[in-house]
């Protein structure tokens, strides 16, 4: 994937969550702040890693080592 893939891949992927995300905000309680909504933001992109799609073995690995290399956290 080059990166005008990615690039197209990341902003339909945050594109639908944003809208998942606004279109249940009538549903939020009043009292939720930062916490909850934060949870909620986490909770509805872990949806987008479906079941059998996780890295595992050596992809996840390589994946991490890059992630701690390049600084991405």
């Amino acid at each position: 994937m080059n990166k005008l893939e990615r690039e197209q891949f990341l902003r339909t992927l945050i594109k639908n969550c944003k809208a998942d995300l606004l279109k249940d905000n009538k549903k939020y309680p009043d009292n939720w702040d930062g916490h909850e909504l934060r949870q909620r933001v986490k909770d509805v992109f872990g949806q987008v890693v479906w079941k059998g799609t996780e890295m595992t073995g050596s992809r996840k690995r390589d994946y991490n080592n890059e992630v701690i290399v390049k600084g991405l956290i």
